[in-house]
């Protein structure tokens, strides 16, 4: 569906156009979820790792450790060609844990850090300092 739905018709109106896929956190889910990641990372330029992490009590149950590993494991998948990792403040309730994310995210040396919806931390902060105060 790739092929059909993102890289012809971009390629169609720029030829020279380059498409990267960002694969999220969602671990043993990939295939189930509609990600190929035997055939995908030969069609697109290069990749972008969702090394984002979760509260470890939330439904994910996402340890920090995790987001080292999947940005390793992308880039076994295409050698070099692993741009970067992909951080948000989804599923957290405190602000130390995207700091975390950062942090693991620069160990596991990603060439370029994306920070989603930055927006979101002013919301977080809220949350933070509502729970400071009980």
């Amino acid at each position: 569906a790739a092929r059909e739905l993102v890289l012809e018709p971009s390629r169609k109106i720029n030829p020279d156009v380059e498409v990267v896929i960002k694969y999220p956190n969602w671990y043993e889910h990939f295939q189930g979820l509609g990600f190929n990641q035997e055939t995908e990372p030969g069609l697109f330029a290069g990749l972008y790792t969702g090394t984002e992490i979760r509260d470890p009590s939330g439904n994910q149950h996402l340890q920090a450790y995790m987001g080292y590993l999947i940005f390793h494991y992308f880039e076994n998948l295409k050698p070099g060609e692993n741009r970067g990792g992909w951080v948000d403040t989804g599923g957290m309730r405190f602000m130390d844990r995207y700091a975390e994310q950062l942090w693991i995210t620069l160990f596991a040396k990603a060439p370029e850090l994306t920070l989603f919806d930055f927006r979101q931390d002013h919301f977080i902060c809220l949350i933070c300092s509502w729970y400071s105060e009980y």
